[in-house]
């Protein structure tokens, strides 16, 4: 066993027997019903934050108990016959760790030791780059980007790198926005639809040459 399992199975073995409840049972609930978040995460991101920080350890020990949580709900084994992760528990914690980074912003730390935390450094004064050019338009940006290649040196491409990450993320962002706005629409006519009378809609569905 390599010695970054046997620190996640330490920590795991640290775990009281309240957070290996509390952990797996987040699993559960995830299990049976993805729609009902709010408090499961707030609980989760509860029980992994230390001194204000997500710890690693206890990051990697609630994910192992949320997993097993969520599989025996689910009545799949948890890991496969060539003992990787099941598919189905993959993904399934992958869509509520982007909830958890949706909701609070907070991913998986990185292990403790002083190379990943300059690769954390470097990740971090790079978003920190790009969060700053995302200020400027995309004729400013692609002006910028334009100057850096016009004659590409070594230096100029990596300068260029951050820039083409803001006009990409800046057209993310534009498409996420037409998205929520899509579904903040479809979730008013809903609504409305659904205080509405059965002739009120019948109606207009004839005067729209629905029907």
């Amino acid at each position: 066993m390599s010695l970054e399992k046997t620190a996640v199975s330490e920590a795991v073995a640290k775990l009281t027997g309240q957070q290996v409840a509390i952990f797996k049972s987040l699993g559960a609930v995830f299990a049976e019903n993805e729609m009902s978040l709010d408090s499961s995460l707030d609980s989760f991101k509860e029980n992994v934050i230390v001194n204000n920080e997500v710890d690693y350890y206890l990051w990697e020990a609630g994910s192992l108990e949320w997993k097993q949580g969520y599989a025996e709900t689910k009545r799949i084994k948890l890991y496969m016959t060539d003992n990787t992760l099941n598919p189905t528990v993959k993904t399934a914690w992958s869509r509520y760790t982007k909830a958890l980074g949706d909701k609070y912003g907070i991913v998986k730390p990185t292990k403790p030791t002083s190379t990943a935390s300059t690769k954390a450094s470097q990740r971090a004064g790079n978003k920190a780059k790009v969060d700053e050019l995302k200020a400027k338009s995309f004729d400013e940006l692609e002006a910028l980007l334009k100057g850096k290649l016009v004659h590409p040196t070594t230096q100029s491409l990596k300068e260029a790198k951050p820039i083409q990450q803001a006009i990409e993320a800046k057209k993310q962002d534009i498409v996420k926005a037409e998205n929520d706005e899509t579904k903040a629409i479809k979730k008013a006519l809903v609504e409305w639809m659904n205080d509405q009378s059965y002739e009120t809609l019948y109606n207009l569905a004839v005067n729209y040459g629905a029907i």
